[in-house]
């Protein structure tokens, strides 16, 4: 008997010695349950050992998405070319576009003096001589129309002082004492005809800023007379069609003097 334990126990220390190798190789898996999660890898099964018959659909399924991508399909053929679509409504018409003529051209003139005829005769029955003197500067703004024709806008701002012996402006026959200050400012707006030979660079030079002592011509007048002469072609002339004048000179009063008819007066 005690034998046949010593020969047990030599053998199962022989086992213990052999370590799990031994038993790893003969120990046969009957189940899934005896193997641990993560503990088989590819490298523990044989090639070719394995058929279809030993994976499960979903095993298939997951090796099917872990696969290589296949190679890229060929390209299908073009698509026949679409119908043409309806052509569309036409669109409104557009409004008319400007005339083409650029923004009107202005000039300035400084220092022009001379007389300011007024309405009545001097008391010896002569032509007014100017029943005061201005000195004063103009701007002309030179704007072309659409007929090729011209308008002419003429801005003045200045000052007055009366001629002693003529006639009141607006009351003919009261004769001033002379010496009256004032102030004025007004416009005119004169017309060019069409094809007049405009020549926008031209100059005008002490023309335009007259001096005049006057007899019967105004300084305004030969100043508008020049300006036409400067910048249109000779023999043309201009044609005054409104004006509008405000005079100024406190107590010795107040007047307007336009086209459309005079009112009040310069007294002194």
């Amino acid at each position: 008997m005690k034998r046949t334990i010593l020969a047990l126990g030599t053998i199962a220390l022989a086992l213990a010695l052999a370590g799990g190798a031994w038993a790893s190789k003969r120990y046969i898996i009957t189940s899934s349950a005896q193997v641990k999660n993560g503990a088989l890898t590819g490298a523990d099964i044989k090639n070719h050992s394995l058929g279809l018959a030993d994976l499960t659909e979903g095993t298939m399924h997951r090796l099917e998405a872990g696969g290589s991508q296949g190679s890229k399909g060929d390209q299908g053929p073009k698509g026949d070319k679409g119908d043409k679509g309806d052509k569309g409504d036409k669109g409104d018409k557009g409004d008319k576009g400007d005339s083409g003529v650029n923004s009107p051209l202005v000039y300035a003139f400084a220092g022009a003096t001379g007389p300011d005829t007024g309405v009545c005769s001097d008391n010896d029955g002569s032509p007014n001589k100017g029943w005061a003197t201005d000195t004063y500067n103009s701007t002309y703004v030179v704007a072309m129309q659409p007929d090729g024709s011209y308008v002419i806008t003429k801005v003045v701002k200045g000052t007055f002082v009366t001629t002693a012996g003529v006639s009141q402006p607006l009351s003919c026959g009261d004769l001033q004492t002379g010496g009256v200050q004032g102030t004025f400012y007004g416009t005119e707006t004169i017309t060019v005809p069409a094809d007049s030979g405009f020549n926008a660079f031209a100059s005008c030079g002490a023309a335009c800023s007259p001096n005049t002592n006057g007899s019967e011509t105004s300084s305004n007048t030969a100043q508008n007379n020049a300006f036409v002469s400067a910048f249109y072609r000779s023999g043309v002339t201009g044609t005054l069609t409104d004006y509008d004048f405000v005079y100024e000179a406190g107590a010795n009063g107040h007047m307007e003097q336009s086209n459309a008819g005079n009112t009040g007066n310069i007294t002194g």
